[in-house]
């Protein structure tokens, strides 16, 4: 959920859908139906008692810029990409594609620690942050050391968890930028904690 501590709902809209079909209490309970009915769509979660508008400015996702992005037309159809939020095709979700991606980008590290490490290139760092952010779910810890493109040094140290909730799509972003600031020949190590899927593949 993307905050463990505030009430929510998973809503679940289908494919070229209008209106919601189905509002869960749990992602695993949204899961079993959306793949009981083989069903396409994206389910998403909501905060309970509370605008989308509201939640997003209240976590420092967004905040208003201009006197139209405060008038009840732009807060009634808003919505947020820090919401958590999982695509389903014929009721089956985006696992394999997350599993091959990953893999991919395993393949690609310039070389291994001795305690799991990955030393990749930012470009390839950057798939990773994009992987972490698309599913926070199966990530649990994932910390990033930025390293000087001359002698390898420490800049900067981005710890990511995704029992953070709100806080953890902001670490990734700001991790995301500082990544794009290196030069080509700078490494970034990721120390990689994550779900069973990624067992084999990082660990």
């Amino acid at each position: 959920m993307t905050e463990s501590d505030v009430p929510g709902v998973w809503i679940f809209v289908g494919e070229y859908a209008d209106f919601p079909s189905g509002a869960f209490t749990s992602y695993e309970k949204a899961r079993e139906w959306i793949k009981r009915n083989r069903v396409s769509g994206v389910v998403t979660w909501y905060p309970l008692d509370e605008g989308t508008y509201e939640w997003a400015i209240r976590n420092d996702i967004f905040a208003p810029k201009r006197p139209d992005q405060e008038t009840p037309g732009f807060i009634g159809r808003f919505s947020s990409a820090a919401q958590d939020h999982y695509h389903f095709y014929d009721g089956k979700d985006n696992a394999e594609d997350f599993d091959r991606d990953a893999q991919a980008i395993a393949s690609r590290a310039e070389r291994r620690g001795p305690h799991g490490e990955f030393f990749l290139r930012p470009t390839d760092a950057l798939e990773v942050v994009r992987l972490a952010e698309q599913h926070r779910e199966r990530i649990w810890r994932l910390e990033i050391v930025l390293k000087s493109d001359t002698d390898h040094s420490l800049r900067e140290e981005i710890q990511f968890s995704g029992e953070r909730g709100a806080q953890a799509l902001k670490d990734l972003r700001r991790a995301a930028r500082r990544i794009k600031e290196l030069g080509e020949n700078a490494l970034v190590v990721l120390y990689i904690d994550s779900s069973t899927l990624f067992k084999g593949i990082y660990t």
